[in-house]
C-alpha cells in the first residue's frame, strides 16, 4: 500500500505544478456535498446522509491553438482536499482524500456550461475492518485506498471573480485487492460548490473560448511496459490475513497518438502470479500442478486510452482474456461466482491509473520513459495494485 500512495503523491504535485508557465486562470473552490452510501451488499445497514467537505484548488488552462489545454477545450485541472463523515461512524467512521483531477467542459462558453469531473487519487479511513473492533466493516479493509470520483457540474452563475456550480456524481473507494476484506465503498453525492478566481485583467471568462483546431493529426509508436504488482490471495471476502505476493507483468503494445494529446494503443500482455503458483504447489491440483509456472499465468489482448496531459497521463484499459487456466479453481473457492458473472471476470481485464513521463509529452520525443501507478480488476472487481515502467518508442 505504501508504495502506490507514494507514487500517487508524486502524481498530486505534478497535477499541480506542470503548467504553471502557461497561461491560466487560478481558483480556489470550497465544496459540500451530501450523498448516501450505495450498499451494494446485504452487510451494509441503513446510514445516515453522508456528508463531505473539500477544497478544490486548480486552474482554467488557456494555453495556446498548439497544446493540450485547446485539445481539450481548455479543461481546468487541479488537487482536490476532502474530509467525509460517512454516514455511519460505528462502522465506517470517517475519511480525508486527496485527489488529481481534470474536468472536461462543454461548448466554448463558461456562463451556464455544464462539464465531466475526473478524479483519481488515494484515501484514508479511520474505522476500517477489523477483526475484534470492526468486524462488519467488510467494505474497507485498510487504512489506505484508491479513491475514483466521477462528477457533472452545471455553471449556475457566472462573474470575472466567482462561478457558483452545482453537481452530482459517484465516488468509489478500494485498496486494489492488497488487503483482505475489500468489498469496496461506493456513494452518490449532490454538490454545490463556488469557484473564486484569481483572474488575469486582459482575459474575460464571459466571452466565448476559442475553438479549438480540429486538425487530428496522427503519429505512430511502440511501447513496451514491465509491471510489478501487489495481491493479497482470496476472494473479496476472505481470507483475512492471506498472503501479499507479487504479480508480474509484461506488456508490449501498438500506439496511434492524435495530435500528441490523445493516445489509443492496442497490444498484448503476460501476467504471472506468485500466489497462484504457491497454491498449485502446496495443493497439487490435478494437471494444473503438473506444470504450475504456465498455469498460474494468463496471456490477454488489451486496448486502451491515454490521455496526455504534459508529463501526466491518464491512462484507461480494458482486455479479452486468451490464456488463464487457474482462475476457473481460483473462482469455485474463493469467489461462488454466479456463471455469467465467472465469465465476465474471466474474459475482461482491465486497468485504470495514471502515469509519469520523464519528457513533456507535448513535444512528442521520440522516445520517451515513465512510471505509474494502476488498480487491476477482473471487469469491475479488483484484483491487484501495480507500480509500472515503461518505454515509448515514436516511429515518425
Amino acid at each position: 500500500m505504501r508504495i502506490y500512495v507514494i507514487f500517487g503523491l508524486l502524481f498530486f504535485q505534478t497535477l499541480s505544478a506542470y503548467s504553471q508557465s502557461l497561461s491560466s486562470i487560478q481558483f480556489i473552490e470550497p465544496e459540500v456535498k451530501f450523498g448516501k452510501i450505495v450498499p451494494t451488499n446485504t452487510f451494509i445497514p441503513k446510514t445516515h446522509i453522508q456528508q463531505r467537505f473539500g477544497l478544490n484548488i486548480g486552474k482554467l488552462n488557456l494555453g495556446g491553438n498548439d497544446s493540450w489545454q485547446s485539445f481539450y477545450n481548455y479543461p481546468n485541472t487541479g488537487i482536490t482536499l476532502e474530509y467525509a463523515k460517512l454516514g455511519l461512524d460505528s462502522m465506517f467512521g470517517n475519511a480525508v482524500s486527496v485527489l488529481p483531477y481534470i474536468e472536461f467542459r462543454l461548448g466554448q462558453k463558461i456562463p451556464k456550461s455544464f462539464s465531466f469531473h475526473i478524479s483519481l487519487g488515494a484515501s484514508y479511513f479511520d474505522t476500517p475492518f477489523d477483526s475484534i473492533t470492526n468486524p462488519t466493516n467488510k467494505a474497507v479493509g485498510s487504512h489506505v485506498t484508491w479513491a475514483f470520483q466521477l462528477f457533472g457540474y452545471q455553471n449556475i452563475y457566472t462573474n470575472n471573480r466567482l462561478i457558483l456550480r452545482l453537481g452530482g456524481g459517484y465516488m468509489h473507494n478500494s485498496n486494489g485487492h492488497t488487503k483482505l476484506p475489500n468489498f469496496g465503498l461506493n456513494s452518490a453525492a449532490l454538490s454545490l460548490s463556488a469557484q473564486f478566481l484569481h483572474a488575469q485583467s486582459e482575459v474575460s471568462i464571459l466571452e466565448e473560448l476559442p475553438n479549438h483546431p480540429s486538425n487530428l493529426s496522427r503519429n505512430f509508436g511502440l511501447e513496451f511496459r514491465q509491471g510489478l504488482g501487489f495481491q493479497a490471495f482470496g476472494g473479496t471476502a476472505a481470507p483475512i490475513g492471506g498472503n501479499i505476493r507479487q504479480v508480474f507483468s509484461s506488456e508490449l503494445s501498438v500506439s496511434v497518438f492524435f495530435r500528441r494529446y490523445f493516445k489509443f494503443y492496442g497490444g498484448f500482455a503476460f501476467r504471472y502470479y506468485q500466489n497462484f503458483y504457491d497454491y498449485l504447489i502446496e495443493n497439487q491440483i490435478n494437471k494444473l500442478s503438473n506444470r504450475p509456472k504456465l498455469n498460474a499465468s494468463s496471456f490477454y489482448f488489451f486496448l486502451g486510452t491515454e490521455f496526455l496531459i504534459g508529463h501526466v497521463g491518464l491512462d484507461i484499459q480494458g482486455g479479452l482474456t486468451i490464456f488463464k487456466p487457474f482462475y476457473k479453481k481460483f473462482d469455485s473457492v474463493y469467489q461462488h461466482s454466479k456463471p455469467f458473472d465467472y465469465w465476465l471476470k474471466y474474459l475482461f481485464p482491465s486497468r485504470m491509473g495514471l502515469k509519469f513521463y520523464l519528457f513533456n509529452t507535448q513535444y512528442l520525443p521520440k522516445n520517451n520513459v515513465w512510471t505509474g501507478a494502476h488498480i487491476a480488476a477482473n471487469f469491475g472487481e479488483a484484483d491487484f495494485t501495480e507500480i509500472s515502467f515503461g518505454f515509448v518508442h515514436i516511429l515518425k
